[in-house]
């Protein structure tokens, strides 16, 4: 329950963000790629490790998801640093539900 409450805050921020820059589509890929990469368990469980330093994931997350949008990836970051990276899938299911209520 905590952790859908806790993705649909994110959700909701990422998308204030996206529709004040005009990026609701890149916001949208972007969270696709990253629930993409949220959804392999071992990898999950190596950027939820607290042993693992932060530099370490940043390093690998960016080489995995270089391509995204600066502020998606500190998203990533942060969501690791927490350990909730597990939640990215959840923040991507929000978002899209944001995006198509918005759309109408």
């Amino acid at each position: 329950m905590a952790r859908r409450i806790y993705a649909r805050r994110y959700s909701q921020t990422v998308f204030n963000i996206a529709l004040e820059r005009k990026e609701l589509d890149r916001w949208q890929s972007d969270l696709k790629k990253m629930a993409t990469v949220g959804q392999d368990a071992a990898f999950i469980a190596l950027m939820e490790n607290p042993k693992v330093g932060f530099e370490k994931k940043a390093k690998i997350l960016s080489k995995l998801l270089g391509d995204i949008n600066p502020l998606a990836l500190n998203l990533v970051y942060l969501l690791a640093t927490r350990g909730s990276l597990s939640m990215v899938g959840d923040i991507a299911e929000e978002y899209q539900r944001l995006l198509d209520s918005y759309r109408g």
